[in-house]
């Protein structure tokens, strides 16, 4: 709670498990501050997600910093709409990969 006064006492935002029922929760990391589009699935949840679906979604993740490196320093207008282009595609697979993640985590969790 945000307090208007002197003196009120100013709680820390916390994350909780995408997983409903899960009462695990987070707060913020160097470098990965909350905000209201951050979601997370904590290490209980995490561990029941299959492999592969996690070395999918880091090969996503690889390619999008990539092509972000990549477009911070190109100079020609054409070879920039083709990485930017290379950019969008990775991060709309990187988060599709996300929802297939947690839809996981969710499934196995009740024991689908």
């Amino acid at each position: 709670m945000v307090g208007s006064r002197p003196g009120d006492v100013q709680m820390k935002q916390r994350l909780n498990c995408s997983v409903p029922g899960c009462t695990r929760t987070r707060g913020d990391r160097k470098g990965d501050v909350l905000g209201p589009y951050i979601e997370w699935i904590c290490a209980d949840h995490w561990k029941l997600v299959p492999r592969w679906m996690k070395a999918a979604r880091n090969r996503a993740r690889r390619r999008l910093r990539r092509a972000e490196s990549i477009l911070a320093t190109v100079a020609m207008v054409e070879a920039w709409t083709t990485v930017h282009e290379t950019a969008r595609r990775a991060d709309a697979a990187q988060w599709r990969l996300w929802k297939r993640l947690k839809r996981a985590a969710i499934e196995r969790s009740v024991g689908l």
